[in-house]
This record gives C-alpha cells, sequence and structure tokens, in this order.
C-alpha cells in the first residue's frame, strides 16, 4: 500500500492493482451470498409444498347415491310428443309481415341499406332508413330479368304477389345498362 494521500484527506491511496483485487472479492462476496439466498429460498419452498401436498394427498372416496331401480310397465310407456315447431321470425314493413330478411342478410352497403341479393342480372336492397325496396336490373332485357327479380323478391320476403302493393319498391336500370329505360323508375309489376 501507497503512503500517499488524496489531496488532503487522511485515507491512503491505493494502487489501481488493489483497487481490482479488493472489487473482485466484493463480487464473489456477492455471489455466494445472493446464492446461498436462493438456496435456502429454494429449501424452504420444497418444504412448505411438500407439507401443504401431504394433507391433499389422502384418497377421499365421493359419496355415491344409490342407484334407483327402473320398472317399465306397458302403462307407463308412451309415445313422444313433438317438438312445437318454430315460427318464422317476422318483421312489419307498411303494415305487411315479412320474413325478417336483416337476420338472413347481414351484408349492408356503405349507406347502411342491406344488400338482399346481388347476381349477374339484378341486384336487391332494402333502406330501413326509408322503408325502401330498391331493384336494379342489370341485364339489357329488361322485361326478362325484371319478371325473374321479381320472383325472388317475393321469395326473400316470403310473401305473396297480393301482399306486395303495400311495400315501397322501386325497379330501374342504370343507363350504361339499357339507355331506353335511363332515368325511369317502375314500381312493382303487379302494382303499376
Amino acid at each position: 500500500m501507497s503512503t500517499k494521500y488524496v489531496r488532503g484527506e487522511e485515507t491512503p491511496f491505493y494502487s489501481q492493482h488493489a483497487r481490482q483485487k479488493q472489487s473482485a472479492n466484493s463480487r464473489k462476496t456477492i455471489f455466494l451470498l445472493v446464492g446461498g439466498g436462493f438456496i435456502l429460498l429454494l429449501i424452504v419452498v420444497v418444504v412448505v409444498v411438500m407439507l401443504s401436498g401431504k394433507n391433499s394427498l389422502v384418497p377421499v372416496a365421493p359419496s355415491i347415491p344409490p342407484m334407483p331401480t327402473l320398472t317399465i310397465s306397458p302403462t307407463t310407456i308412451s309415445s313422444p310428443t313433438p317438438l312445437p315447431s318454430s315460427e318464422p321470425s317476422l318483421m312489419t314493413i307498411n303494415g305487411v309481415a315479412v320474413h325478417d330478411f336483416m337476420t338472413e342478410h347481414p351484408e349492408t352497403m356503405p349507406n347502411g341499406a342491406y344488400l338482399l341479393e346481388r347476381t349477374d342480372d339484378f341486384q336487391i336492397v332494402y333502406d330501413p332508413k326509408t322503408s325502401l325496396f330498391s331493384i336494379t336490373i342489370l341485364n339489357a332485357n329488361i322485361v326478362r330479368t325484371r319478371a325473374r327479380a321479381e320472383e325472388r323478391f317475393l321469395t326473400i320476403l316470403e310473401i305473396g304477389e297480393d301482399e306486395v302493393c303495400p311495400l315501397t319498391v322501386e325497379i330501374a336500370t342504370p343507363a350504361s345498362v339499357n339507355k331506353a329505360y335511363e332515368g325511369l323508375v317502375f314500381k312493382f309489376s303487379k302494382c303499376e
């Protein structure tokens, strides 16, 4: 150890080698203390688990009630009763009870309207805000495609032709499909 002191202090100045040796010794001591503490903790946990598990290893016989005896006699056998049929879900639009298509056709358009059917020939849309059904004809053969679209419309709503007129139904075709019908809006053929 050197006898030099650091700027007026009365503590001796240690050489670099002595400081490194002291630092290594303190790291070993800390490592031994931490390791010993970990081992001690592990032993405590194992003992606690063994003591608490000792009580739970005792087998317990479940109590099972005696099995009832079943006696079948010809007078107690009955025919099965049919389950009640589930009624189709209905909704009312403009006073007409129609099949609740909203649950089966959850696809909505950006404006909130329901897309009920889309084929290469036609599209059927329902707008709940205005209660309007729009049938758009996408085939140049307007007459034949309109008849198929109207038939499909009745099938989706599960109604007959005599019930359709109170509903607001508009049938149109874009100019890109047929310029002769551009801007014309038709009602359901039964209601014209």
